[in-house]
């Protein structure tokens, strides 16, 4: 098992070159919402269930590992996993059904909920947020600064606000595929985000959230005010 940009080209040489397999599965997003580090840590969590389970040997050259995510993010992708995990288990029973302790799952959940509330205090410290013309969104910074993210439930300004060069910047485009792909919805005169979304950068986010051309570096600002730009000094 593995991650590759090219499933069709991968598929074509395993087809030529490997005799270990019989079918084939992939799995994708529709809407390109996964980065490199999202695949990479869906692969090792992946590759670590099936060599757990012990029921089919695994041919990777190497042992996958695991990309360091944000916390926000890798609760995302552990239910993208667990997804993943049902379809395989169902179709290849490439994982063990399970017997389960109704009180240790509701242990479990509280210790989980607790350490998400812990988490939470502490990722109050690294959210932005973007609340001048009607706009309620907030994200925090991928890897080094080079994406933002807009977490699921933000709101753009007020479409009545729109710039009137909005219409000429990127992100006019990204906003009309966003929608397309059901990341965005018109909802009482805003878009509203139906689910988190990575950017390839604080501006191209923000322009976004304010409809119009800005600096994301000075329009994303922690819960003191501090500007991204500030904090990078």
């Amino acid at each position: 098992m593995g991650e590759t940009e090219e499933a069709a080209i991968r598929l074509l040489n395993h087809d030529k070159k490997k005799e270990f397999w019989d079918y084939a599965y992939f799995f994708f997003s529709n809407t390109h919402n996964l980065n490199k580090a999202d695949v990479k840590f869906l692969e090792a969590k992946i590759y670590q269930a099936i060599k757990e389970a012990g029921r089919y040997k695994l041919e990777n050259a190497s042992i996958p590992k695991e990309s360091h995510v944000h916390d926000i993010r890798q609760s995302e992708l552990m239910d993208m996993f667990k997804t993943i995990e049902f379809i395989l288990g169902g179709a290849f029973n490439l994982f063990p059904f399970k017997k389960v302790d109704l009180q240790l799952e509701v242990n479990e959940t509280k210790e989980k909920i607790n350490h998400l509330k812990q988490q939470l205090d502490e990722l109050e410290k690294e959210t932005f947020y973007m609340t001048q013309k009607g706009a309620d969104a907030k994200g925090y910074l991928l890897g080094e600064g080079k994406k933002f993210v807009v977490l699921k439930g933000s709101k753009t300004a007020s479409i009545e606000k729109a710039a009137n060069s909005f219409k000429e910047i990127s992100a006019a485009t990204n906003l009309e595929r966003l929608k397309k792909q059901g990341v965005l919805q018109e909802i009482d005169g805003y878009y509203q985000f139906n689910e988190t979304h990575i950017f390839n950068s604080p501006s191209g986010a923000s322009d976004l959230i304010y409809l119009g051309a800005t600096n994301g570096w000075k329009e994303w600002k922690n819960k003191e005010g501090e500007s991204l730009e500030k904090l990078r000094e």
